[in-house]
């Protein structure tokens, strides 16, 4: 089971769903999106939203950037295209509430 993630500096908590047909990776370095590797649609749900519980999709919105976004409260976090996976999503986010306090 994937770790729960901290999406922001008031402690919102993004529920990564743990996907057997990906078992073959790490827990931290599963794929996020499976858009990245196009094994599934972009619109697919990745996880769950602690707070309000909605799904959590992830859209390509630009040629740099992704979005997390909420389908329920429309929570929408902004992040790098780099990021791939579960584990670049926790780094980066620590990273970036640890700079907003």
């Amino acid at each position: 089971m994937i770790e729960p993630i901290i999406l922001n500096e008031y402690g919102e908590i993004f529920k990564p769903h743990s996907d057997t047909k990906f078992s073959k990776y790490s827990e931290e370095n599963r794929l996020l999106a499976k858009l990245i590797d196009g094994t599934y649609p972009s619109d697919h749900n990745i996880g769950s939203h602690d707070i309000c519980r909605g799904w959590i999709k992830i859209h390509k919105v630009s040629l740099a950037y992704n979005v997390i976004i909420c389908k329920k409260c429309n929570l929408r976090i902004m992040i790098p295209k780099e990021i791939e996976t579960y584990g670049d999503l926790r780094k980066y986010l620590s990273k970036k509430i640890e700079i907003g306090k």
